[in-house]
């Protein structure tokens, strides 16, 4: 069964579902904590969570870097279409989870403590994701497609 024009789509509907939702998460905390409807953060929490971001950071960004690169490396460029397609689907819906995690943890530590420099962080995470969009030239080139692929995917 070869995938369907749509599966790229599908994968692109993810994508943003997934950046909205953490553009979305990010909005409403900001308002809630800047507009004072939240109490006073805890500022003794402050130290702890900016280490743990930069440890989230440092281990979910170069993971999801390594274990895509792995996964893509896995794919035979010979496999058929479907096979191809899903591995590469499995490999992205990784990458994009490891990536959306500190942005996520980043935006808890700004609810909790109230201390704008995860703001930034957010800002920086949020940015790092907007360069995994899975576009149609970027997946001819990872997956390796030839021209019957492409064709196959709707992607010529």
């Amino acid at each position: 069964m070869e995938p369907q024009p749509n599966e790229l789509k599908a994968i692109r509907i993810l994508y943003l579902a997934l950046l909205a939702g953490q553009i979305a998460f990010a909005i409403i905390v900001t308002v809630l904590v800047e507009s004072g409807i939240l109490s006073t953060g805890n500022n003794s929490l402050t130290p702890f969570m900016q280490v743990a971001i930069i440890v989230i950071v440092a281990a979910a960004i170069p993971a999801s870097f390594f274990i895509f690169r792995n996964r893509l490396a896995d794919i035979n460029p010979e496999e058929d279409l479907a096979k191809k397609f899903e591995k590469y689907r499995a490999a992205l819906i990784l990458r994009m989870a490891l990536c959306e995690l500190p942005t996520l943890f980043a935006t808890i530590a700004y609810f909790v403590t109230h201390d704008r420099s995860f703001l930034w962080m957010i800002i920086l995470l949020i940015s790092n994701f907007l360069f995994i969009y899975p576009g149609r030239d970027k997946i001819i080139n990872q997956l390796q497609l030839n021209s019957t692929e492409r064709s196959l995917l709707g992607v010529d």
